[in-house]
């Protein structure tokens, strides 16, 4: 398979579960929440809904404030984690690629869906 984006990578449909987790069509992870608790509950819920409709090229049902990305995949919200993206097993795993090029489809999809969640 010849990868050249991270579309080839994670495929749609994308689809959210109640626990703060995206996957792709295929169950590959996209996204986790970092601490779903009942003070945080709806927002990580809204906001993995939103990271899903994004992915599944539809607007959010909101915009938000940037978020920092730190280490390469974890956002936070201030000095909160509030998630990560996924798929470094899969893309070095299964996949093989280097940790370059996952790397750097990483952060294409990153960028992709954060800037399509941005006021």
């Amino acid at each position: 398979m010849k990868i050249n984006s991270w579309k080839d990578i994670w495929k749609g449909p994308f689809w959210s579960d109640d626990y703060g987790w995206v996957y792709d069509k295929d169950n590959i992870p996209v996204f986790s929440a970092d601490d779903l608790t009942e003070d945080n509950d709806k927002f990580i819920n809204t906001l993995t809904d939103d990271i899903t409709a994004v992915l599944n090229e539809k607007e959010p049902s909101q915009k938000y404030d940037r978020f920092d990305v730190k280490d390469g995949c974890d956002i936070y919200l201030g000095n909160v984690c509030i998630g990560y993206f996924r798929g470094w097993g899969h893309m070095c795993g299964g996949l093989k690629l280097s940790s370059i090029d996952a790397a750097k489809y990483q952060d294409e999809l990153i960028e992709f869906v954060l800037n399509k969640l941005y006021n």
